[in-house]
C-alpha cells in the first residue's frame, strides 16, 4: 500500500509541477539553513577526543594571592607555575602525563638558500603523543629518557617536513632552533582536532603548533613562553634562569594527566591536594585548596569553547524552518483542494477518511524529501562557505563534511517539515463530503 500510496505521490507532484517546485523550494531553504546551522554547533560542541575524553584530566591548582580574587575563569589559574608542575611530573600514579606551553622560536633550515623563519614551538613531554592519540607517518614520539637526559630531538608535523626536507622520510635528519642542533625523531600524519582541546588559553582553535621539543629544554635553552601567563608576584631577577623558575608564582604551563579509573582518579586527588598541604606549611599556597581534574568535556564547557553565536544560530535556524513549514501550510492546502472533486468520487466508491489521509500525508512527506535532498545541496554549499572564513582566520580546514550524522537529521528536518506543512490539508481534504461533489458531477 506504501508503494501505491508513493506513486500516487509522484503523479500529484508531476501533474502539479509548478506548485509543487515551490513547495519543494521552500523546504529546502528551511532544511538547508537548519542543517548548516546545526552542523556548525556540532562542530563547535562536539567531543574531540570521545575515545578516551573521559579518562584525560587537565591538572590546575589554586595557587593565586590569597588576599586577592583570582581573575581567570572558573575563579583559579588555568596553568600551573614551573614548580608545581615539576611535582605533578614527579607522580607516577597516572599511567601518562604531560606537561607544555608553546614558545616562538627561530627555525634555522640546513640548507643554505633557506632564511630562518620564526616558528611556534610547542615544548612538551614524551607521553604528549600518546595522551593526545597523535599519527605517525614516519618514526614516533621522543621516550620518557631523552626527557629526563635532555635530548636534542624534535617530532615536526608533515607542513614542516615539506618545508625543511621536502618531504618523505626525514627521521634522522636535523635542523636548528635557535642555537640548538636537534634530529628529527619523527613526522606526524595529518592530524587536526577540531577542537585546540589540550590548550585553550588563547583560543580553542589556534593552529596547531609545527614543531614539538622535549620539556627538559626549558631551563638551558631559557625558554620563554608565548602563550598566556599570569601571576600575582613580580617576576624574580636573581640567580640563574633555573633558580628564577623554582621561585616564580608565574602561571603558563598546561598539565594533563591519564587517569584510566576511579581509584586512580581519587588517589591522584589525594596526591595533588597533599602536596599543596605540603607547600601550605613551608608559606605557600595559602588559599583554601581547590585542586581541580577537569576531563575535556567539562574543560570545554568551562571555557566556553561553544560560541553563543552558533548556539543562537541554531535555535533561530530551527525557528525558521518551522515557519517555512507553517506559511507552506496555505500551498499545500490549495494544492490537495484542488482535486477535491476526484477525492470526492474516490470517497463515494468507498475509499475511507484514512486511506485519503494517509495518501496525503505520503505526498507531503515526498514533497519534504525532495526539499530535504535540495536542502542538503544548500547546506552543502553554507558549510563550504563557513570553513573557508574560518580556514583564513584560523587555519580550520575540511571539518564541514556532510558526514551520515548530518544527513540523518536534514532528512528528520525534511520530513518533520513535510508532516508540520502538509497534516492540517490532508485533514481538510479527507473531511470532504463526497455528495457536494457528485450533484457538481
Amino acid at each position: 500500500m506504501l508503494r501505491y500510496n508513493v506513486w500516487l505521490a509522484w503523479k500529484s507532484v508531476r501533474r502539479t509541477s509548478k506548485l509543487s517546485a515551490l513547495i519543494i523550494l521552500g523546504i529546502a531553504l528551511g532544511v538547508g539553513i537548519s542543517t548548516a546551522a546545526i552542523g556548525l554547533y556540532r562542530f563547535f560542541s562536539g567531543d574531540p577526543i570521545p575515545h578516551k575524553s573521559d579518562v584525560l584530566y587537565s591538572v590546575r591548582i589554586d595557587s593565586w594571592d590569597p588576599e586577592a580574587r583570582a581573575p581567570h575563569t572558573g575563579g583559579i589559574p588555568t596553568q600551573l607555575t614551573y614548580r608545581d608542575t615539576q611535582a605533578m611530573l614527579a607522580s607516577d600514579i597516572p599511567s601518562h602525563r604531560a606537561a607544555m606551553f608553546k614558545s616562538d622560536l627561530y627555525i634555522f633550515p640546513q640548507e643554505a638558500d633557506q632564511r630562518p623563519f620564526l616558528e611556534t614551538v610547542r615544548v612538551t613531554s614524551s607521553d604528549f603523543f600518546t595522551l593526545f592519540d597523535v599519527p605517525f607517518a614516519y618514526g614516533g614520539p621522543w621516550n620518557r629518557q631523552a626527557d629526563a637526559q635532555v635530548e636534542a630531538v624534535a617530532v615536526i608535523d608533515q607542513e614542516l617536513n615539506d618545508r625543511l626536507f621536502g618531504g618523505g622520510d626525514s627521521v634522522g635528519k636535523t635542523f636548528r632552533i635557535v642555537q640548538q642542533e636537534f634530529r628529527v625523531i619523527g613526522v606526524i600524519d595529518t592530524w587536526r582536532p577540531k577542537v585546540k582541546y589540550y590548550d585553550m588559553t588563547q583560543s580553542p582553535f589556534m593552529p596547531l603548533e609545527h614543531v614539538f621539543i622535549p620539556f627538559s629544554h626549558l631551563e638551558p635553552m631559557e625558554l620563554r613562553t608565548s602563550g598566556n601567563s599570569d601571576g600575582w608576584q613580580s617576576n624574580p631577577t636573581e640567580g640563574t634562569f633555573g633558580d628564577q623558575l623554582q621561585i616564580s608564582e608565574t602561571c603558563f604551563i598546561q598539565m594533563w594527566v591519564q587517569l584510566d579509573d576511579k581509584e586512580t582518579l581519587a588517589s591522584f586527588q589525594s596526591f595533588v591536594d597533599a602536596y599543596t598541604n605540603e607547600q601550605r606549611k613551608l608559606g605557600r599556597l595559602e588559599r583554601p585548596n581547590d585542586n581541580r581534574l577537569t576531563t575535556v568535556v567539562d574543560l570545554m564547557k568551562e571555557w566556553e569553547a561553544v560560541p553563543e553565536q552558533a548556539s543562537a544560530m541554531a535555535a533561530l535556524a530551527i525557528l525558521f524552518l518551522v515557519v517555512c513549514s507553517l506559511n507552506l501550510i496555505g500551498l499545500f492546502l490549495g494544492k490537495f483542494l484542488a482535486r477535491a472533486p476526484i477525492v470526492g468520487i474516490r470517497r463515494a466508491l468507498g475509499a475511507s477518511r484514512r486511506s485519503i489521509f494517509i495518501q496525503h500525508i505520503v505526498e507531503s512527506e515526498l514533497i519534504g524529501l525532495l526539499g530535504g535532498t535540495l536542502g542538503l545541496g544548500l547546506a552543502a554549499l553554507q558549510l563550504r562557505w563557513m570553513e573557508s572564513q574560518l580556514q583564513r582566520q584560523v587555519g580550520i580546514d575540511g571539518f564541514f563534511d556532510l558526514d551520515g550524522q548530518i544527513v540523518l537529521v536534514a532528512l528528520m528536518l525534511s520530513l518533520i517539515s513535510g508532516l508540520v506543512a502538509g497534516i492540517y490539508p490532508a485533514w481538510r481534504i479527507c473531511r470532504i463530503a463526497p455528495a457536494q461533489h457528485l450533484k457538481m458531477q
